[in-house]
């Protein structure tokens, strides 16, 4: 008999996995992404950004198509952490980039395995990186970076906007984890020391 496996349950098990495979860093649970028209699962904020979406025994793959296309103008690497029921689908519709992580159930114990690694993706996008940021982040980071521009009374979009047009991608996937990581006040987040 198989008890279907909970999102719950994978969520512990990816959680663990992180902890043991990643030194530094920050684990933020359901991280909005693009000004909140989409979020992930789990994302890891180290030096790179990665994050892991969750497709449980009571999740559908209809979602994922509109997702794929969010996380990769986000992260530098995503994974799909998905059970047996979508693995077989789950791997035509996700890109070729993408690692996957299998959860089972073995003698009531949940596993997880890593059955991809999961390539650098090329696909970000600076100007949905930066979305990432808070309005009062990026003035901070106006001031520190000396940036000589006026920017009190701008818009967070037109914020972003100079952020894109004066450093190119390297430099703000480094200024976004940066960022992120030195945040205070997120909502859940886990510190990896």
């Amino acid at each position: 008999m198989h008890h279907d496996i909970s999102e719950m349950e994978i969520r512990t098990a990816i959680l663990k996995e992180i902890h043991k495979s990643r030194k530094r860093g920050l684990v933020v649970e359901e991280l909005g992404l693009c000004q909140g028209c989409s979020r992930i699962d789990v994302a890891y904020i180290g030096n790179d950004l990665i994050g892991f979406e969750i497709k449980s025994d009571y999740d559908s793959l209809k979602r994922l198509s509109s997702q794929i296309e969010f996380y990769n103008a986000v992260f530098n690497k995503v994974f799909l952490v998905t059970t047996e029921r979508h693995f077989s689908a789950a791997i035509k519709a996700v890109p070729n980039t993408w690692g996957i992580y299998l959860i089972r159930r073995e003698n009531e114990k949940i596993k997880i395995r890593k059955v991809r690694p999961g390539k650098k993706n090329n696909l970000v996008s600076s100007s949905k990186l930066v979305q990432l940021l808070w309005k009062e982040e990026m003035l901070n980071l106006f001031n520190k970076l000396s940036i000589d521009q006026p920017f009190w009374g701008k818009t967070k979009n037109e914020l972003y906007q100079i952020l894109v047009d004066n450093f190119d991608l390297k430099f703000i996937q480094k200024l976004v984890s940066n960022t992120l990581k030195n945040r205070s006040n997120w909502r859940s987040v886990q510190e990896l020391a």
